[in-house]
């Protein structure tokens, strides 16, 4: 069976960072901010980001859901103000393929 939006949400609502790191596609990289980051790039930023004590679920929104991106916005309460954040994530290549092909190896 292939993650569904709810398996990333709880990854992020608990910061299951075993889950979210097996879920990053080892090979493309990821948008940071206004920036892009490889895999271990951005694993390397999950300090800071769990440091912020982030509400992953404030006016949380299901931007894209299909069989190779998710992407979803939050707002986080900074020292200025409410900030929107976007969150995009490819998903590996086998969650992709078994779309296309039944033989195809699903989680």
């Amino acid at each position: 069976m292939r993650p569904r939006i709810e398996d990333l949400y709880k990854a992020y609502d608990t910061w299951d960072e075993q889950w979210l790191t097996e879920s990053l596609h080892p090979e493309l990289v990821h948008l940071d901010d206004y920036g892009t980051k490889d895999r271990d790039q951005l694993i390397e930023l999950w300090p800071s980001v769990r440091a912020e004590n982030n509400d992953f679920t404030r006016d949380r929104v299901t931007l894209i859901y299909n069989a190779e991106l998710s992407a979803f916005s939050f707002t986080h309460i900074a020292e200025t103000g409410l900030e929107k954040h976007t969150h995009c994530l490819l998903k590996k290549r086998r969650y992709v393929l078994a779309n296309h092909d039944p033989k195809a190896a699903v989680r």
